[in-house]
């Protein structure tokens, strides 16, 4: 799955409807605690500052919707939406779940379809996920049977100590079955960054300062796989989406993968409104990569969240 589908076609129902509820046999990593005369055991992590969190309100809150078109080498495959529910409490954790689906509806269809859900619990406080779910089903042409999976996964901080909580860690299950066979797979990762998932990361950089020139780091969890993401904020430019045209910031970031059999880092660009909703307006990856944007189509309004 590529870095865009962190965008892709996410419809707006309630968890029920999704069908998408947590499973109870995974639980939410306990962490480490630390007193003032230990020291930290080391963890992967990012070097330097984390980003700084917004002082005022969130930009975003419950009945927020956003919609992206989808192209891949400039045709449209599939729309996208995002949501935000309304305040739940997962594993003891006001949260806010954003939920969605990826379907694909355009000229790629006829080489199959993919139909992929997700939720994410949201932690307004600590800016991070508390719970997701996924489950994606993956029908490729001329099978007689999809492949579904369906993944899990529980954050919770790596290290808490007396300055707070540092890094973060993350209990998965994954399951899959098809005509390849059956995969049932549970792990744990811990890192010395702040941990996301492929939803509440464009909620993590909307909720952050985003200064011109300013680093930034963390670690996103999928797939039974940490990727580091890195990268600089530039300058301000105008986009253009079908939702109309915005200054906005951008952010030039890669993505990479541990490990010697690791792919080659994948670089991303996004750009991120001006205005107060401060929504990712475009997601590009380079020409040479296969190119794949996320575009803005529409924005629904919800109520800013005061919660921190």
């Amino acid at each position: 799955m590529t870095p865009v589908l962190v965008l892709v076609s996410l419809l707006a129902p309630t968890t029920d409807e999704l069908g998408l509820l947590p499973l109870a046999s995974v639980h939410r990593p306990v962490p480490v605690e630390l007193d003032g005369d230990e020291r930290a055991p080391a963890l992967r992590g990012c070097p330097g500052p984390l980003l700084s969190p917004l002082r005022e309100r969130l930009p975003f809150g419950p009945g927020e919707q956003i919609a992206y078109d989808i192209t891949y080498l400039g045709v449209r495959t599939g729309r996208a939406h995002l949501k935000v529910g309304e305040r739940a409490v997962m594993d003891g954790v006001a949260t806010y779940p954003v939920q969605g689906q990826l379907k694909t509806d355009g000229f790629l269809s006829v080489l199959g379809d993919v139909d992929a859900r997700m939720v994410s619990f949201f932690d307004p406080r600590t800016l991070t996920p508390v719970r997701m779910v996924n489950r994606v089903e993956v029908r490729e042409a001329f099978s007689s049977a999809p492949t579904i999976s369906r993944e899990d996964g529980a954050f919770a901080a790596a290290l808490r100590t007396p300055e707070g909580p540092k890094g973060g860690e993350v209990n998965t299950r994954l399951r899959r079955s098809g005509p390849k066979g059956d995969y049932d797979r549970s792990g744990r990762f811990s890192t010395a960054s702040e941990v996301v998932d492929l939803v509440s990361v464009i909620y993590y950089l909307r909720a952050h300062e985003l200064p011109a020139d300013a680093p930034f780091c963390f670690e996103l969890y999928h797939r039974r796989r940490l990727w580091r993401v890195s990268g600089v904020v530039r300058g301000v430019e105008v986009v253009t989406a079908p939702a109309g045209s915005r200054r906005a910031r951008r952010l030039d970031a890669t993505l990479a993968r541990a490990g010697k059999d690791a792919p080659a880092p994948r670089p991303v660009i996004a750009w991120i409104s001006l205005d107060d909703e401060r929504v990712p307006w475009l997601v590009r990856t380079p020409e040479g990569f296969g190119q794949i944007e996320a575009r803005l189509r529409s924005l629904t309004h919800g109520r800013r969240l005061v919660e921190r």
